[in-house]
C-alpha cells in the first residue's frame, strides 16, 4: 500500500500482514501515523516524516496493545516544533518490534526518540541514530525482555537527558 507525500492527519495503518511504504515526504500539524492493527510494516523509503508541526503528537504511535510484530525502517523523522510530550515513536504495550535505518531529530521537553514502556519485550533496534535537544529528553525509554539494540547513536543535549532509560525489568544485548 503506497502513502503519496503529503499534508496528513493521523493516516490510520489498519491492514493486518501488509507493508506501507511512503513515496514522498508527509508532514502533519500532529500525529502521522497511528498503528491500529498487527504484523504492520511502514517502509519510508527514506523519505522524512515531520511531525507535531502546531500540536502534541508523534511520528508513529502504537493505538491499541495487541499491535505486535510491527516494523518500521529507513524513516526519516523530525519533529515540526518544540512542542514537549512529543514522541517521535511510541510503540508502548507492544511486542516483537523491528526498527531499522532512522535517523531522527527531536526537540523540546519530556519526550522520546522512541518509547517502547509498558511491554513484554523482543525488540531488535537497528542503525538508529537520534539528535535530541531539551530537557528530559530520551533517546529510548524502554522496559521488558531481550531488547537488542546495534549500530546504534544517540547525542542528547539538555538538562536531565537520557541516551537510554530502563525501567522496571530490563534486559539488552
Amino acid at each position: 500500500l503506497s502513502i503519496r507525500s503529503t499534508f496528513i492527519s493521523a493516516s490510520i495503518l489498519n491492514t493486518t500482514n501488509s507493508t506501507y511504504t511512503l513515496t514522498g515526504n508527509v508532514v502533519s500539524a500532529g500525529t502521522c501515523f497511528t498503528i491500529n492493527n498487527a504484523s504492520i510494516t511502514l517502509d519510508c523509503k527514506g523519505y522524512f516524516i515531520n511531525y507535531s508541526q502546531s500540536a502534541v503528537g508523534s511520528a508513529i504511535i502504537n493505538s491499541v496493545e495487541t499491535n505486535d510484530n510491527t516494523t518500521v525502517k529507513n524513516c526519516v523523522i523530525y519533529q515540526g516544533s518544540s512542542i514537549g510530550s512529543s514522541d517521535a515513536i511510541d510503540l508502548s504495550n507492544a511486542d516483537n518490534i523491528t526498527l531499522n535505518n532512522i535517523t531522527m531529530n527531536i526537540r523540546g521537553s519530556s519526550l522520546n526518540g522512541v518509547d517502547i514502556a509498558s511491554t513484554s519485550g523482543n525488540f531488535t533496534i537497528n542503525k538508529l541514530n537520534i539528535t535530541a535537544n531539551g530537557s528530559s529528553t530520551v533517546g529510548i525509554r524502554a522496559s521488558g525482555w531481550q531488547h537488542y539494540i546495534a549500530n546504534s547513536t544517540m547525542l542528547m543535549t539538555g538538562s536531565s537527558a537520557f541516551g537510554i532509560q530502563c525501567f522496571g525489568q530490563g534486559g539488552f544485548t
